[in-house]
């Protein structure tokens, strides 16, 4: 639709009662004052002037944008039965609206209803969109709709047509789809609704994770397979992490998300083949993740709930045994060999590699990500209550170098503040309580020191917050 600079209209109408001419002229009047230019019989028309050649010259002028038909029972009566000055007006405008290719001259407008509330338009206007200016004069919203469509402005824009998606020729954007979809959220109007589009995406994307495992092969496969397979539940990883980037603004996410984790292991579980496996290790790649979006956020209630939480845990004897976050860490040897293998490198974890190689730099920096692991190996050891049976190994820990990331996160607990954080974290009502716990789990390890997490052939032992900050100094600034 082309902007118009000075429209120009001229309103056809049926003569009827001083008070309806009066109405006739108001409208026009707000149209004049509004940069319309208006032709209307009570000031075009001068005495002596041919009516039905005014009325002619008036619908058929080019320079005339738009003809406003005012409708009302005695205009439709008239038009239908061809008689009057309507009739004449009919047989112009009727002849023009059926010939011509801009039909859009011909504005409809209701301005008058009949008794019983049907709207009065004549046979050649019956399809015929229309605007209702019964109620004009209290300045309702469509006499603006109406200035607008005569300036060439409509309400609703037509936006512009934009480039083909890239995921229509590349299935690695595929989450293209997934970005508008899940944004979604952001316009929910309630906690509650927010909260059950949350749930639904979530089971959405979990049923995709699941049903990736039809087509599993318990055969023995080549390197370059593996490394094939897992490459396409990469989709699936970044789908979810779409998803949980909108978990600040969803109450309680951080629950429905552990229990989406939980069900999907339940089902992964008992199976092993190489594509549960490879599965296995996306959920606990997906985690960290989780704990990085989490602590960026500064969620660290939500933090304490995911590593305090009991999770029941289907085993392959069909019975269920309580177990803690660490069921998530999953050490995967088939993958790892087919990585060092496939770039002819001793990696220190060729998972960890890939896992730094493939960041998702829209959800966290990999700063944050080897950070959310080492969070989780914290938790591991001075969280009461963990299951030490199956610990948190921080298989990227070689990428903080000479451990500046832990170093830095450690020193921090000099805070007050800080140290209430953390302390909560790892699910300690009080500050004191968790440097207790500090104390004790240093000493243990100075009497136990080959019970500590370390790779004796890379010189590396995973860091501990003991390691860079003593527990009088814990909470010493405020």
């Amino acid at each position: 639709m082309e902007k118009i600079e000075h429209p120009k209209v001229f309103i056809s109408y049926a003569w009827k009662d001083e008070d309806y001419k009066n109405k006739v002229l108001k409208l026009a009047c707000f149209l004049k004052s509004d940069g319309v230019n208006v032709l209307l019989d009570q000031w075009s028309l001068r005495p002596g002037q041919d009516i039905y050649a005014f009325m002619e010259k008036s619908v058929t002028d080019p320079s005339v944008t738009n003809v406003l038909i005012l409708l009302d029972p005695i205009y439709s009566k008239k038009a239908n039965e061809r008689s009057g000055g309507v009739g004449s007006e009919t047989q112009i405008i009727s002849a023009e609206v059926y010939k011509k290719a801009d039909q859009a001259k011909f504005i409809p407008i209701i301005f008058e209803r009949n008794e019983d509330g049907i709207d009065p338009l004549p046979a050649y206007l019956k399809s015929r969109n229309y605007i209702d200016l019964c109620d004009f004069e209290d300045g309702d919203e469509n006499y603006q709709k109406l200035v607008r469509h005569l300036y060439g402005q409509p309400e609703i824009v037509e936006p512009e047509l934009g480039t083909k998606p890239l995921w229509v020729d590349n299935p690695k954007d595929t989450n293209e789809l997934f970005k508008r979809k899940y944004a979604s959220l952001k316009k929910e109007g309630s906690d509650l609704l927010r909260e059950n589009k949350f749930k639904e995406y979530l089971a959405e994307v979990k049923e995709k994770f699941i049903q990736s495992i039809s087509d599993d092969s318990s055969k023995e496969l080549e390197s370059d397979q593996i490394l094939s397979l897992y490459q396409q539940t990469q989709l699936i990883r970044d789908q979810f992490l779409e998803l949980l980037q909108y978990v600040h603004i969803v109450p309680g996410s951080e629950k429905l998300i552990t229990k989406t984790y939980e069900e999907i292991f339940n089902v992964l579980n008992p199976l092993s083949t190489i594509k549960s496996e490879l599965l296995k290790t996306r959920l606990h790649e997906l985690f960290i993740y989780t704990i990085a979006i989490y602590h960026k956020e500064e969620r660290f209630k939500e933090l304490s709930n995911i590593f305090s939480k009991t999770y029941s845990i289907n085993t392959i004897y069909m019975t269920q045994q309580n177990k803690s976050f660490c069921i998530f860490y999953h050490d995967n040897s088939k993958l790892e060999e087919a990585i060092k293998q496939r770039d002819q490198q001793n990696y220190f974890s060729g998972i960890a590699y890939d896992w730094v190689q493939t960041l998702n730099k829209r959800i966290c920096t990999q700063d944050q990500f080897v950070l959310a692991d080492a969070l989780c190996y914290q938790a591991s050891v001075f969280q009461n209550g963990i299951d030490k049976s199956k610990p948190w190994i921080p298989i990227t820990c070689s990428y903080d170098k000479y451990y500046q990331i832990m170093k830095t996160f450690s020193q921090r607990l000099s805070s007050k503040e800080h140290l209430k954080e953390i302390a909560q974290i790892f699910g300690y009502k009080r500050e004191e309580e968790f440097i207790h716990k500090l104390e004790q789990i240093k000493q243990y390890f100075n009497e136990h020191p080959r019970e500590r997490i370390r790779w004796p052939m890379r010189d590396i032992t995973a860091p501990l917050i003991f390691d860079y900050i003593d527990s009088n100094q814990l909470g010493s600034c405020n």
